[in-house]
């Protein structure tokens, strides 16, 4: 499975959306809705999904699953 999917899943599971919403330019927060805890729940399964360090602050900033994907693969590829 790559990144985008195991992410994709990760949204559904976390957002609690179906998977048809969760595209590349879907936005976090209108689009997903996604509250801040949701958010911060994401940022543990992907820290422990990929064993790299990712806290709620660090997804605040971003917008869409897009750029998600690529900070991830950034934290990634330094570890």
């Amino acid at each position: 499975m790559d990144i985008f999917s195991e992410i994709r899943e990760m949204i559904i599971t976390e957002f609690l959306v179906e998977e048809e919403e969760v595209v590349a330019e879907a936005t976090i927060q209108d689009d997903l809705a996604a509250d801040s805890l949701a958010i911060m729940n994401l940022a543990a399964a992907i820290s422990k999904r990929y064993r790299i360090k990712v806290k709620g602050d660090d997804l605040a900033d971003i917008e869409d699953v897009d750029e998600l994907i690529k900070f991830v693969e950034s934290k990634i590829v330094r570890t």
